[in-house]
């Protein structure tokens, strides 16, 4: 069996870049003994285990990445007073989306392949970074709040009117809290859609940027900490949350129920930015994302509780985001399929 042939066949493990013909590709399932050779016993078990190593790793970098987050929040939380709980349920996740990537991988169904990796992917990289973003946020550097403000009002931004305006009004209010909760949402459904649409390459850039923005927004707000801007008496729970955790007075976490406290930059907008980057032409679905995530961004100063600076920094973070991940190759670097030895 000659190079060519395994790497045609063994395509719904690769992760393709753009510019790459994916039609141009037989998608047909991994035959671990091909039919027109009779190979040796010790090349038909070679070609086995090298078949289950790649349908495993499907893309080895960004666990790589993953695995070494993890290992950053482990040595910095054996320092720490935090500590985490709720493991199980999210390691389920994982491997169960894992599971379904493999056993997509080794029937030669890409499209399933694509979709349960990089949802493993998502759920594990969410994991540890959230857990990373809670440890830069113990840092005590003092707030940056007044500052922020004073931004704000120099642009001439009344983030107090803008938000008792929308919450008296009931239809406003709640079509732009729906929107600014829409992450989860348009996780599964952008990973989803580009699985099915046979856009692997799509799913790894997006997976990617997200990855280095995060990572970056994690170290910009424990070096910039800030409550954000808030009705007195009526903080956010975030808000809430970021208080305690500074203060000491919160101390165990469960994984599985933690969300954003991030101020500055705003994540929400380097999302809104990164999801709609992802679903660009000639995706059908970009003008439908697209809408969604400009109300995404009108929602961001009320339901989240940022200045404009936020705002500007996180589309900053977007931008660089993006520039890395083409400028590194991210979607063009070569597969571990590439690499396999013929039989």
């Amino acid at each position: 069996m000659n190079l060519a042939s395994f790497q045609t066949s063994a395509r719904p493990l690769c992760d393709s870049s753009d510019g790459v013909d994916l039609a141009a590709t037989n998608s047909v399932p991994i035959d671990l003994i091909h039919r027109d050779e009779a190979p040796s016993g010790s090349s038909t078990y070679s070609h086995t285990w090298t078949t289950i190593v790649i349908a495993a790793l499907y893309s080895p970098a960004t666990w790589a990445l993953i695995v070494a987050v993890g290992l950053v929040d482990w040595v910095w939380l054996r320092n720490s007073r935090l500590s985490f709980g709720g493991w199980r349920d999210v390691g389920y996740i994982i491997v169960f989306m894992w599971a379904l990537g493999v056993l997509g991988s080794i029937r030669g169904i890409a499209k399933l392949a694509d979709l349960g990796h990089h949802l493993a992917m998502w759920v594990a990289f969410l994991a540890v970074n959230i857990v990373f973003t809670y440890l830069w946020a113990t840092l005590p550097m003092p707030l940056h709040d007044a500052a922020f403000a004073r931004i704000n009002t120099a642009l001439g931004f009344n983030w107090s009117a803008w938000y008792l305006w929308i919450l008296a009004r009931p239809w406003p209010r709640t079509l732009l809290s729906a929107a600014y909760d829409s992450l989860l949402l348009q996780i599964l459904g952008s990973v989803s859609y580009l699985a099915l649409t046979d856009r692997p390459d799509r799913n790894r850039e997006l997976l990617w940027t997200v990855m280095l923005s995060a990572l970056c927004s994690a170290v910009v707000s424990g070096l910039l900490p800030a409550i954000g801007p808030f009705i007195p008496g009526s903080p956010p729970p975030f808000s809430v949350a970021l208080v305690a955790l500074r203060s000491g007075t919160l101390s165990h976490i469960d994984v599985s129920q933690l969300k954003g406290i991030v101020t500055m930059p705003s994540f929400h907008t380097t999302l809104a930015i990164l999801f709609t980057y992802a679903h660009r032409p000639p995706s059908r679905s970009f003008i439908p994302v697209l809408m969604l995530n400009l109300v995404m961004l009108i929602a961001i100063p009320f339901a989240g509780h940022h200045y404009v600076i936020d705002m500007l920094a996180g589309a900053a973070l977007a931008a660089v985001s993006i520039a890395m991940v083409r400028a590194a190759g991210f979607a063009a670097s070569p597969s571990l399929a590439s690499t396999a030895p013929s039989s």
